[in-house]
């Protein structure tokens, strides 16, 4: 049996009234938990909480490790453009044109790669839909959110390769080309 009682004031401060109440109107029934609405509530969606803020944290992590991704393989193309980076600043390439090169390079592979991400949330947005309380797998601060703080991480991530770019010497690009 459950007995709902609603108060104005603090819950827990009818407790002791509420057990006195059903004491007196049958002192054999036994009171085994009195808890609040907002206890029965978190009770109930503990689990669902506790999914939620694991997914968020996995999502937060992919954040991370696209920005750390994104960096690594800008720097890896810089790396491996070294000899061409230095033919053109030998050519007479300004630091700026070298810079921009660097930048549009990861910047299209950002916009790329998200592209295709949107494309594949789209498709298991079935499988997740099971898992998330009160947000659509297509909902779109989230994935705005998402591509904001990816075209943001994107150009933060390709300016020290792009930096590192400019000071190419083309003397030593070219002897090690």
């Amino acid at each position: 049996m459950t007995l709902v009682v609603r108060t104005a004031g603090k819950p827990e401060s009818m407790t002791p009234a509420v057990r006195g109440v059903v004491r007196a109107i049958d002192a054999q029934v036994p009171i085994s938990r009195v808890a609040t609405m907002d206890e029965v509530v978190a009770g109930s969606i503990a689990s669902r909480r506790f999914t939620t803020i694991l997914l968020g944290g996995f999502a937060a992590l992919a954040m991370a490790l696209a920005g750390i991704g994104i960096y690594g393989v800008i720097a890896y193309g810089v790396s491996q453009r070294t000899y061409e980076l230095g033919v053109r600043i030998a050519l007479g390439a300004s630091t700026a044109s070298v810079v921009r090169l660097v930048m549009a390079e990861g910047v299209r592979m950002t916009l790329t790669g998200l592209a295709l991400g949107l494309i594949g949330a789209l498709a298991i947005d079935r499988l997740l839909r099971s898992m998330l309380v009160g947000v659509t797998t297509t909902d779109p601060t989230t994935l705005g959110v998402v591509v904001g703080v990816l075209v943001c991480v994107a150009p933060c991530a390709c300016a020290l390769p792009a930096r590192r770019a400019t000071t190419v010497s083309p003397t030593e690009a070219l002897r090690n080309g």
